[in-house]
């Protein structure tokens, strides 16, 4: 609950509300779904008592019912046309916030600024956006309308109420997309291929450039109470690689880190931000200096930072290309310049090819085959069985050491 301060030494007066600076008091109580909202999903019979031997009536799906108490039957009283009606609960979709309180922290995104990607591409017109049917999701600062099915909240509850034992807090981001949200999704993309293909074009779907990142990380901070400055966004979008999920993760990071006020690239350093991709060129040094310990330190710390087993995968396997690459075009004394132009090393990425190019001679061309096929039949086991995903990359790490043991 939130409770308001209306009164000044025991006294209500009228127009209490502007009698005091406003103040909000949090008060943490049981869980219980008393007064909360919910959503029928379907149209559901009401009755006029919990053994529901009348029928009063029917009531659609998606109006909003006030919960007044639940039957041992599974059932819901709801207020319903001046009467008290009971509805099944197992078909209702309930308000998170009024159910659980202060056991989770929710920050709907799609309601303000959507981070939803394709392949880590933005959507036209759907990226950045509110999204459709996410109009009224987002009532107030850090207040949002949460519904989640009921049977399947009661079992989130058992998981908060784990993670607050253990001092921690779940936070979600969505609950339940509304199928409009969806349709409209859908229909851009439909949309846009479609005026690419009557005009002969391909169509492309751009990355989110470096700018709309340290916008997202700045809007993220201002959210939480934190002013980023210019300098510190851009730092941290570079240091995330501009992948916008962890442009939002860390900068939520950042801003539980600094407190509020304005964030520093002090910060920044102190909290320590690093991209997938800097984490995993560490792993394949680690593997290539024959330091076991190291790796293996390193695909512990991503697992426990939950990113992609899969994307771990293709960042290391891209590291073993650009090693074979290297190898082959300096065997076929192709120099290094026109390598790099022919195979696509241009721009921001010719230092990928230069950094192979300088550790290359030290490795077989026959290791370099197999440990390509290695990282190739992991991949297709990751993506094809529903095997453990950090117990193969271990798996991948050791079969790579061995490999190059025996080249050694």
């Amino acid at each position: 609950f939130r409770l308001r301060l209306l009164a000044v030494g025991g006294q209500t007066l009228s127009g209490s509300e502007y009698a005091a600076e406003p103040a909000v008091l949090e008060v943490n109580t049981r869980q219980r779904v008393h007064y909360s909202t919910v959503w029928p999903v379907q149209n559901l019979e009401v009755y006029g008592d919990p053994e529901k031997s009348v029928k009063l009536g029917d009531v659609l799906s998606g109006t909003a019912l006030c919960v007044l108490e639940e039957t041992e039957n599974g059932l819901f009283a709801v207020r319903y046309q001046n009467d008290t009606g009971y509805v099944d609960s197992r078909y209702c979709m309930i308000n998170l916030p009024d159910y659980m309180g202060s056991l989770c922290s929710y920050d709907i995104t799609n309601s303000y600024r959507s981070i939803f990607l394709v392949h880590e591409y933005a959507v036209p017109e759907v990226s950045g956006m509110v999204l459709w049917g996410y109009e009224t999701v987002h009532q107030a600062s850090d207040t949002y309308l949460v519904p989640l099915l009921y049977p399947t909240a009661k079992k989130l509850l058992q998981a908060a109420e784990a993670a607050r034992e253990q001092g921690y807090i779940l936070e979600v981001r969505d609950a339940f997309r509304p199928n409009a949200a969806t349709v409209d999704i859908t229909a851009k993309g439909k949309k846009l291929l479609k005026l690419c293909e009557a005009k002969g074009c391909a169509a492309h779907f751009g990355v989110a450039t470096a700018g709309d990142a340290g916008r997202l990380a700045r809007d993220t901070a201002k959210k939480r109470g934190c002013v980023m400055p210019s300098a510190v966004s851009s730092a941290l979008v570079a240091a995330c690689g501009g992948n916008l999920h962890a442009v939002v993760c860390e900068t939520e990071k950042l801003c539980a880190y600094a407190g509020g006020g304005e964030l520093t690239l002090r910060q920044l350093e102190e909290v320590g931000v690093q991209s997938v991709e800097a984490s995993v060129f560490d792993l394949s040094r680690a593997i290539l200096r024959m330091d076991y310990t190291k790796a293996m330190d390193i695909v512990s710390n991503l697992m426990f930072l939950r990113e992609s087993p899969v994307g771990i995968l293709t960042i290391l396997s891209s590291a073993f290309v650009d090693l074979y690459r290297a190898k082959a075009a300096r065997s076929a004394h192709i120099a290094d310049k026109q390598a790099m132009k022919e195979l696509g090393y241009v721009g921001g990425r010719f230092f990928l090819y230069t950094r192979a190019a300088e550790s290359e001679s030290r490795f077989s061309h026959e290791f370099l085959v197999k440990a390509l096929e290695t990282l190739s039949q992991a991949d297709q086991k990751l993506k094809s069985s529903q095997v453990d995903g950090r117990i193969l990359l271990e798996q991948t790490v050791t079969q790579l050491f061995v490999l190059l043991k025996e080249d050694r």
